[in-house]
């Protein structure tokens, strides 16, 4: 029903239309010598009606070539559905162009042949010819503008957005098939416990509140679902119910509260009575094969290591929650930079169609463009640097794109160590909005940040980190290696956070006073979540502390007198009386 209800308007709206324009014909038969404008009415009448018909074969014939870039994407590339909304933007330009050919074509046949003096040259055929033709003209123009726009925009999402879409859509569909099992089973369990309530045959409390939760929520959930499909009925889509477990788990991941409210929910239905821990095993019957279970329990261990916990599926939960969250933004910052760009170039194509019709108008028009022509060059030094910002702006953005809303970065204002972090807040063509971790908002114009080095961390895969530490003088290597051993210990045992490797190296030796000793692990992932970042860090810091403790590393001033029992300090005091009376 809401696939007929389009054509169905279409086709009342042409048979319409098409009825009102047969009244000029019908008066022109009727009335053989009844002219409009030196032409005949049944002429114009004739020209007006098939004006109209050419309208709707042009759009038909859009409609027929978008639909062939859709099956031709589908045959010959991996994301059709691109290529099938380029398609279908691509409609109403081309259909433009299609119709003002015609018009072109069929103006001067139908029209000033069949004038008050036939083969006579009318003065506004004339005009009206001009204005076809600029029309014309300005509509492929415009048509190769928005095809160049969308060729932008198709390139670009799929180098930035395309891999990470489909990840992100792949673990929801995951959360939503889990959560599916989740649901029957719970219902399973609620049909259950009404059934053994009611073979007590005894009015229980708790079976009446059970029912009547129930009736209450099938009541709402009917007259949500039937005002959603009244509303996707009016707007020609598909509307799901409320209650479709694709809308819970998106609605969930919209908060942290609704992802740790999730992650409770999987974890109660598949844990196992007295235990703490998911297995394998558990999560087998979620799915149709081993292949897709192990998939998922893969996504789910987070640190590998055989068994899932709660707080791994509230860390993943979250974590799929805000990176569809800056996916959304970043899309959304993303057609808002290609809207203002089509707009740029559309204004464009507007003042080209006016220049057009004025030089095809008369000659008189064509010599006062050519004016204003040279007096705008002779400013062209003021335009100079706006136009030198925009493409630098439009090369950042579409070409370089270093960053996506969400993303923290290091920005260097040269190739040295230091640098400011940021998280991107918002993206525009001409400017970008950054956040720092202090809270201040900052804004910088493309065109500068295009000049500077730009660190992503979120883009980094797993890094690692070296701690410098100063110890004295004499340490042996046999104390160094005890220290990374112990250190691969700490690390091993924290496979969720640390990666199985330690390294340590020598940097410096001060005289013969101290030593410089890095400590290079590895953290599991990015820096690109600072708490976790820092959590990790102290955490290591902590260990690599009570393990220089414990193999007995010290600092440098531990050689010095006083600091151990193989260096004493003697302090020797002496009083000085000073007697004036004894003075000479």
């Amino acid at each position: 029903m809401t696939s007929c209800l389009p054509l169905a308007r279409k086709c009342l709206f042409f048979f319409l239309i098409a009825a009102l324009l047969v009244v000029p014909v019908a008066v022109g038969v009727a009335h053989p010598q009844t002219y409009v404008g030196g032409v005949e009415l049944l002429w114009v009448g004739i020209w007006l009606e098939t004006v109209w018909c050419a309208v709707w074969a042009a759009s038909l014939f859009a409609f027929l070539v978008s639909r062939s870039v859709g099956l031709l994407a589908t045959a010959f590339t991996k994301h059709p559905e691109r290529w099938k909304e380029v398609g279908s933007r691509l409609e109403l330009p081309l259909t433009m162009v299609l119709f003002s050919c015609f018009v072109l074509v069929s103006l001067f046949p139908l029209l000033r042949d069949h004038t008050l003096n036939s083969g006579s040259h009318l003065e506004w055929l004339n005009t009206a010819k001009a204005i076809v033709v600029t029309g014309c003209v300005s509509a492929s123009i415009n048509l190769v503008e928005k095809t160049v726009i969308q060729l932008i925009a198709v390139a670009f999402h799929q180098r930035a957005y395309a891999a990470r879409i489909a990840i992100n859509k792949f673990q929801i569909g995951l959360l939503v098939k889990v959560y599916t099992f989740c649901q029957k089973k719970t219902a399973k369990e609620d049909d259950e416990f009404v059934k053994r309530m009611s073979h007590l045959r005894t009015h229980a409390p708790a079976l009446y509140a059970v029912r009547a939760q129930q009736a209450v929520a099938r009541a709402f959930a009917r007259v949500g679902n039937v005002a959603g499909q009244v509303l996707g009925d009016f707007a020609s889509r598909k509307m799901e119910n409320r209650d479709h477990p694709s809308q819970v788990v998106s609605s969930l991941l919209q908060t942290e509260s609704g992802c740790q409210a999730l992650s409770r929910r999987l974890h109660g239905t598949f844990v196992r009575e007295g235990y703490d821990l998911i297995t394998p095993k558990d999560l087998r019957s979620a799915f149709d094969n081993e292949e897709e279970a192990a998939v998922a329990f893969d996504m789910f261990d987070r640190d590998t290591n055989g068994d899932i916990t709660m707080d791994e599926l509230g860390a993943l939960c979250l974590e799929i929650g805000q990176e569809r969250k800056f996916l959304t933004n970043s899309l959304k910052d993303f057609n808002s930079i290609t809207n203002k760009l089509d707009a740029l170039l559309s204004s464009l194509v507007f003042v080209g169609m006016i220049v057009v019709f004025l030089s095809i108008s008369s000659a008189s028009a064509a010599s006062f463009l050519m004016t204003v022509g040279g007096f705008f060059l002779g400013l062209s030094w003021a335009f100079a640097p706006t136009a030198q910002e925009l493409l630098q702006s439009c090369v950042f953005v579409f070409v370089k794109h270093p960053f996506d809303i969400g993303d923290r970065v290091t920005i260097y204002r040269d190739i040295g160590p230091k640098g400011t972090d940021y998280f991107v807040n918002k993206m525009s063509l001409l400017y970008t909005e950054f956040k720092k971790l202090e809270g201040h908002v900052v804004t910088a114009p493309n065109s500068y940040l295009n000049t500077l080095f730009i660190l992503n961390q979120r883009r980094s895969g797993p890094l690692a980190e070296a701690v410098p530490i100063v110890i004295r003088f004499g340490t042996t290597i046999s104390q160094i290696d005890a220290l990374r051993a112990s250190l691969l210990n700490f690390v091993k045992s924290e496979k969720r956070e640390f990666r199985d490797n330690v390294l340590t190296e020598i940097r410096e030796v001060n005289e013969a006073y101290s030593l410089t000793l890095n400590i290079v692990f590895f953290f599991k992932s990015n820096w690109q979540n600072e708490l976790i970042r820092l959590r990790r860090r102290n955490k290591f810091i902590s260990a690599l502390m009570m393990a220089m403790q414990e193999i007995g590393i010290e600092g440098p001033r531990r050689n010095q007198a006083g600091w151990s029992d193989g260096g004493p300090l003697y302090v020797t005091h002496q009083s000085i009386t000073n007697q004036r009376g004894n003075d000479p």
